[in-house]
């Protein structure tokens, strides 16, 4: 069966409180390449792949009008990279009301990992009630 909604497809769970699928689920992995500034659409999808070839100033996520769990792999090439600004959009574009930038845990935005080729997980709860989003990275892959 193959669903082709022209807008939102909403699954209402059973009257146990939840949506079951007996088969594996995923996502189609977003993409985007390192620029001063880079968008990460994650009303697209909740997976996204930040390859860096140079540093960025300002990763710039914009987020459904849904809470959820979101993931962004950052490999880097053969040089050391950063990120400086994690910044947080809502879904209509306009900068997050909660935090406009990602809290991270000790109000620390995450120490990519240094040297080339390496590769870091930072996964992104974003809360839609209070509009912010929590971050977490995982590093040194």
């Amino acid at each position: 069966m193959t669903l082709q909604p022209d807008g939102n497809l909403i699954l209402t769970a059973a009257a146990d409180h939840h949506v079951k699928f007996d088969r594996g689920a995923g996502f189609t992995q977003g993409s985007a390449s390192s620029a001063t500034d880079v968008a990460i659409d994650f009303r697209d999808t909740q997976k996204y792949l930040l390859t860096m070839s140079g540093n960025v100033t300002n990763l710039n996520m914009q987020f459904p009008a849904v809470s959820g769990n979101f993931t962004l792999l950052v490999k880097q090439d053969g040089s050391t990279r950063t990120i400086s600004n994690y910044n947080v959009k809502d879904s209509l574009g306009n900068n997050a009301s909660g935090s406009a930038t990602v809290k991270f845990p000790a109000a620390t935005n995450p120490d990519l990992t240094d040297g080339g080729n390496k590769v870091d997980i930072i996964t992104f709860y974003w809360d839609v009630t209070s509009e912010i989003c929590y971050g977490i990275a995982s590093l040194n892959f």
